[in-house]
């Protein structure tokens, strides 16, 4: 049994997937498999890394949104949720091998770590994805958390794309002088290009497809994205979404089934 917030009650469904919070073993078990082998093995072909060296324990205190095909009984999405309560028993949050949160952890509301998004290879037409983050909505209502963060991992690129990519991010950096985090060594600074050097229209076109999403929704950076995270050998940027402050009609139209 998963020993997260139990109180959350989160579950619908439409067509054939049904989203809800994960609760038995065999759902456990079957999304860590589907994190091990899109996550690591398709999306990063590291196959020197083993099922069992892809998730520890924390997993075990943790709450997760889970995507069932309703057809085939099987995982085929999911997400992981992370908030102060589960510091009890983890004692960090997954982001902090990489990033300085100091600063999110010392505001006064409600934070969460959204991590391990992960949506099956067959099944990205957009009705999984869309019905994962209605259910993150669902969290977020139920347990007043104003402000949304978690790492995302960039797909392997050329020194100058990803230079390039960067810079875009930079534009969107946290101004809020309270909400400062950064990343440990190794690390790039966002600035990497000057802005009126990029052709917009070209880098977005290499923005992954869920962080488009995160940026329409009015997400912001940490200044700068640490380079070598020791299981997904990625680099990867910390995002901020403020939820008093985002754009709540992209979201209506991202979640609109």
């Amino acid at each position: 049994m998963v020993r997260g917030n139990q109180m959350t009650q989160v579950d619908f469904a439409h067509k054939n997937i049904r989203v809800k919070m994960l609760e038995t073993a065999d759902e456990l078990y079957q999304t860590r498999r589907l994190r091990y082998e899109e996550l690591i093995l398709f999306h990063r072909d590291r196959a020197e890394i083993s099922f069992e060296q892809s998730y520890n324990d924390d997993d075990l205190y943790c709450d997760h949104l889970i995507a069932i095909d309703t057809d085939t009984s099987e995982v085929v999405g999911s997400y992981r949720l992370i908030t102060r309560k589960h510091l009890k028993t983890i004692n960090k949050f997954a982001c902090e091998n990489n990033f300085n949160i100091d600063d999110i952890k010392k505001q006064s509301y409600n934070v969460m770590e959204l991590g391990r998004a992960v949506v099956k290879n067959g099944y990205r037409d957009g009705l999984v994805i869309k019905m994962l983050l209605s259910g993150v909505l669902k969290y977020v209502t139920q347990n007043d958390i104003r402000l949304m963060f978690g790492s995302i991992f960039f797909p392997p690129m050329e020194k100058e794309a990803f230079d390039k990519l960067l810079s875009y991010f930079n534009m969107s950096v946290s101004k809020d002088s309270s909400l400062q985090p950064y990343a440990y060594e190794p690390y790039l600074t966002l600035n990497r290009t000057p802005i009126e050097a990029l052709n917009l229209n070209e880098v977005k076109r290499t923005v992954p497809p869920i962080l488009k999403a995160y940026i329409s929704m009015g997400c912001v950076f940490a200044k700068s994205a640490h380079l070598e995270d020791k299981v997904f050998d990625a680099p990867n940027i910390l995002i901020m979404l403020d939820f008093t402050t985002m754009n709540k009609k992209f979201v209506e139209l991202m979640t609109r089934l």
